[in-house]
């Protein structure tokens, strides 16, 4: 037989055999055995029994980014001394996950989740960690675009909101013939049509885009007209060129008159007929700027002023004159069909009227001109050629 001896607080069991089931206390357990026969017993063997525990400490759960309803976050612990696996507890209307490691995949709901960790073992459940979760949201509405006092038809103009709560960049929409422009911030650069526009903005962040405030039939101020039309444009020192105003502006806007060097007008203001006289010889250029409502046209021509007396005349307008190659695309030369022994200007202006090319060449003996407009955009263009106050137009076609 065997004798078996158990001490320690809250340690027990009994047995006559060779093994003996334990019931386990609090603390350190001292189990002796000796074995027996009838010629006595054997020497005890003495072993001391520490019992397991549970988890002593709980898991702390790392933070993670609100989730969007219905978006799945992953949350997770460290790995917990004593335990072999996990107890994750998870509540909250819409909210799901099931996990016995140490992360979990969570199905965020509509309302505030509450998400619970445990390590566990063989002994037990630990203490938990928990951790409540507000699920991210929409974007606040949007309340309000604030738009320039006048803005001109097909002209830029800045449109802008308030920083909207939650919103982590903007949509815009900009709708209407004509009117374009794009943005993710607060505000937008939106060139205007003719007629009215429509902008809407909302505010957007990772769970989608909140609710839209639209600006509807946005007025645009009418571009004023400053074009005009002159009797000559070549002209002697001291003879008078008459300029009649053919825009189609009022008379209330406000015209903005530049003559050019030693140029002299009358009136000299409003919308004219203007009369000018210079006193100096060249090429003048004659401006005007018309304002209305804050809205701003400009035009340009001139004029070649030469001397009354003691000049050769060259007359380019009996020249079989030439632009090659043509189209092109902006770099041409102008051909002559006789040498040229004056000098010579040109202008390019667009069908609107608009000068976008001037220069004065010198008395070069030469046939040609070689002329770089690379830089402007496809189109048809005018060459106004004057030389010793005669003048030829060519169109230019200009294609990229």
């Amino acid at each position: 037989s065997y004798t078996w001896s158990v001490s320690g607080a809250g340690w027990s069991g009994s047995s006559t055999t060779n093994s003996i089931t334990l019931t386990a206390g609090s603390g350190s357990g001292s189990v002796s055995v000796t074995a027996n026969n009838s010629c006595g017993s054997s020497s005890a063997y003495v072993f001391v029994v520490n019992p397991s525990s549970s988890p002593a400490t709980a898991p702390q759960i790392g933070a993670v980014s609100a989730p969007c309803p219905g978006n799945v976050a992953t949350y997770s612990v460290t790995p917990l001394s004593g335990a072999t696996s996990y107890l994750w507890q998870i509540s909250g209307t819409g909210w799901s996950g099931s996990s016995t490691s140490t992360s979990i995949s969570v199905t965020a709901g509509t309302s505030t989740g509450v998400i619970i960790c445990r390590g566990q073992n063989a002994c037990g459940v630990g203490p938990a960690d928990t951790i409540n979760v507000t699920p991210g949201s929409l974007p606040g509405p949007a309340t309000i675009i604030t738009a320039p006092k006048s803005i001109c038809a097909n002209d830029t103009a800045t449109f802008s909101t308030p920083a909207i709560n939650g919103a982590t960049s903007y949509v815009w929409t900009v709708s209407s013939i004509g009117w374009s422009g794009t943005s993710t911030g607060t505000s937008i650069m939106v060139t205007s049509g003719n007629g009215t526009g429509t902008i809407s903005v909302a505010g957007q962040n990772a769970c989608g885009i909140g609710t839209a405030y639209t600006l509807n039939n946005i007025l645009v101020v009418p571009a004023p007209s400053a074009s005009f039309s002159l009797n000559t444009h070549t002209i002697h020192v001291n003879f008078g060129v008459t300029l009649n105003y053919t825009g189609g502006s009022s008379a209330a806007a406000t015209y903005v008159w530049n003559f050019g060097t030693n140029g002299t007008a009358t009136p000299g203001n409003g919308q004219g007929p203007q009369t000018i006289v210079w006193t100096t010889t060249g090429m003048k250029y004659i401006t005007l700027e018309v304002i209305t409502s804050g809205c701003t046209a400009t035009y340009t021509d001139s004029v070649l002023v030469t001397a009354a007396n003691g000049i050769v005349d060259v007359d380019i307008q009996n020249m079989n004159i030439n632009i090659v190659p043509n189209p092109n695309d902006g770099s041409f030369e102008i051909q002559f069909g006789d040498m040229l022994t004056k000098p010579v200007s040109v202008l390019l202006t667009d069908l609107e009227g608009r000068l976008v090319y001037s220069n004065q060449f010198a008395a070069a003996n030469s046939t040609s001109i070689a002329i770089d407009g690379r830089q402007f955009p496809s189109g048809v263009y005018i060459a106004t050629i004057n030389c010793n106050g005669m003048m030829v137009n060519k169109k230019v076609v200009i294609n990229k």
